[in-house]
């Protein structure tokens, strides 16, 4: 199985200006609708947060499942690119309308 690569921290970053994110910086906390208006405009901010109509409903939705595979299955079906999970569905349509 392929090893994924580890995030190297990075040892020059200066963290002296980030702030720490307490329950007083919570608390002092405003929405983005808020303040995004005051920073850039309120025609810039409407564009920024507005919310398209998203994915249109499935007349057939898909259903979540947790299943267990051996390891070199997943490998395989992963070294095959990206879409493992549609690769696993489409091989088990093309059995079940085999039969």
């Amino acid at each position: 199985m392929k090893k994924k690569p580890s995030r190297i921290p990075q040892k020059d970053w200066d963290d002296v200006d980030i702030p720490e994110l307490n329950k007083d910086w919570f608390t002092r906390a405003r929405p983005a609708q808020e303040i995004l208006p005051e920073i850039l405009g309120q025609k810039n901010a409407d564009i920024l947060l507005h919310r398209g109509p998203g994915r249109p409903p499935m007349d057939r939705p898909k259903e979540r499942v947790t299943i267990r595979l051996d390891a070199d299955i997943v490998e395989w079906l992963k070294d095959q690119g990206p879409g493992y999970q549609t690769r696993i569905n489409s091989l088990l349509r093309n059995i079940m309308e085999r039969r």
